[in-house]
């Protein structure tokens, strides 16, 4: 019989999550950009196109998992690269919009950038709020993880499903729409 409770990562398991850690940390700048894009986009009304880019990105993660996991036999890492891959997939989409084709409202020039420390103050005074929230949200999701590790089996397999749940937030958002 298996006892529930806490237990403590050892072996195979602590060098996986640091690999996968480390993965995800790598990975980062290619998720942020792809975050900040989908923001670009949909604050100009541009749903569908965000959308189907979001469920490429989703589908190709789907069919990528099972191929890094099982047949390249990666494991969890696989899972990570699979993720990694798919969201840089949905960022060249997105890259080619906002830079290449600029076939978007907003439109980047950098010939004239000037770092502005006022503007920055008065960002960073209206991110505040926001901020503060993901803060809030930070304390809530390692509230979640202690009671995962606590109850489930297998809590990696569990955080990943509520990872994925919560990136798909803004394909249900997107749905919602039409």
């Amino acid at each position: 019989m298996e006892t529930k409770g806490v237990r403590i990562l050892q072996g195979d398991s602590k060098k996986a999550i640091r690999k996968l850690a480390a993965l995800m940390v790598l990975g980062m700048p290619v998720i942020f950009f792809t975050n900040v894009a989908a923001g670009i986009l949909l604050g100009e009304g541009d749903m569908k196109r965000t959308m189907y880019v979001m469920i490429l990105g989703s589908v190709l993660n789907i069919i990528l998992d099972p191929i890094f996991i099982y047949v390249l036999n990666l494991k969890i890492v696989g899972a990570a690269w699979a993720t990694i891959f798919s969201i840089f997939v949905s960022a060249l989409f997105m890259f080619k919009w906002l830079f290449i084709s600029k076939s978007t409202y907003v439109t980047f020039n950098f010939k004239h950038f000037k770092f502005v420390l006022e503007i920055l103050k008065d960002i960073l005074k209206l991110g505040f709020s926001i901020n503060f929230f993901s803060i809030i949200y930070g304390f809530i999701i390692e509230l979640l993880v202690a009671i995962i590790l606590f109850l489930f089996a297998d809590p990696i397999a569990f955080l990943f499903i509520i990872r994925r749940l919560k990136n798909h937030q803004l394909i249900l958002k997107s749905l919602c729409i039409f």
